[in-house]
């Protein structure tokens, strides 16, 4: 019994570690964008869930409010085949912030030194317009810059405001385009960056003005070496993608899934697997009370045959007492 409660004790507590180790995996928000925001995406251009997922965990992974701030951010990304494609970005702070200009202003930095440190290497980008300015209480940023390397535009407005209860809200709305085809689509990119807008439901208080940016050479790379790499004279089959056939297709797809999931799974399927030896030992056969009855019915044919036996010899005694007496 001692140790039926002990393995039950174990699966339980192995089913809530895995339940606990899920609800802590960040959920990416990417179905619908909050009731804050509006924003209208270019005619013809599809809601693109894949591309939605990649944005949103990119969103997750970032420094928006300092390393030690934690918010929740969502994504949503829409595109069009050969015209471009735009993103939504939403961060929403989880905590109340000291001073919110700070804050969004630290967020800002971010989004501005984000492509140079992506691309470190001089000329690889290249800033086309940067500028900040305050409306109805609302801090908003515009920034435009190219990449010289895979030929593309990127155009980024965003917007950052404080609620009653002082949390910092960032909105961000960013077109990637094709240099070629840029004169057909960017008078749609411009069109959804300036839709943008709170609604009434943000409930945003008037903003102070914000520190002052950062300037872009005050944040470099970390340096590190790169060990030197080791491998085999043939390399696995698969260990590489088929290169693009055509000019612009995306050759980074996303980071892999995080096998956190799979490994909860394995977690939940043995503590489902010491549930069922528990249950098992627990509930196995052991003797009942039919059987006890038996044992004792079982006794009494022992007991007539000693008692049987005890006669058989007392009258062999007598008998052999009286033959005795009859030769005297």
């Amino acid at each position: 019994m001692i140790r039926s409660i002990a393995l039950f004790s174990i699966a339980f507590s192995l089913c809530l570690i895995a339940a606990v180790a899920k609800a802590e995996l960040p959920e990416l928000r990417t179905g619908a964008a909050p009731a804050t925001l509006s924003l209208s995406s270019p005619a013809g251009w599809d809601h693109l869930p894949g591309l939605s997922e990649t944005v949103a965990q990119s969103a997750s992974e970032a420094d928006f409010f300092g390393p030690d701030e934690t918010f929740e951010s969502g994504a949503m990304a829409y595109g069009r085949a050969n015209r471009g494609a735009l993103y939504l970005t939403w961060i929403d702070s989880l905590r109340t912030q000291p001073s919110a200009e700070s804050s969004i202003r630290t967020a800002f930095d971010e989004l501005h030194h984000a492509p140079y440190l992506a691309s470190p290497e001089p000329g690889s980008t290249q800033e086309v317009t940067y500028r900040e300015r305050m409306f109805d209480g609302v801090a908003e940023m515009r920034f435009e810059w190219a990449h010289m390397s895979n030929g593309t535009v990127n155009v980024l407005r965003a917007l950052g405001w404080k609620d009653a209860e002082a949390r910092v809200h960032v909105a961000v709305a960013e077109c990637v385009l094709q240099s070629e085809g840029i004169g057909e689509s960017r008078p749609l990119c411009d069109t959804a960056l300036d839709s943008l807008a709170l609604t009434d439901k943000a409930a945003h208080e008037t903003l102070a003005a914000l520190p002052e940016p950062t300037a872009i050479g005050d944040m470099k790379p970390e340096e590190f070496s790169v060990p030197k790499l080791k491998t085999s004279e043939t390399l696995p089959s698969d260990s590489l993608g088929a290169a693009p056939a055509q000019m612009g297709e995306v050759l980074y797809q996303g980071r892999p899934k995080p096998k956190s999931e799979n490994n909860n799974r394995t977690i939940i399927a043995i503590g489902a697997l010491l549930l069922a030896v528990a249950f098992y030992l627990t509930t196995r056969s052991a003797p009942t009370d039919s059987s006890e009855e038996e044992d004792e019915n079982s006794d009494p044919p022992n007991n007539i045959a000693t008692e049987a036996g005890g006669e058989s010899n007392e009258g062999d005694a007598s008998e052999s007492a009286n033959d005795t007496e009859e030769q005297a």
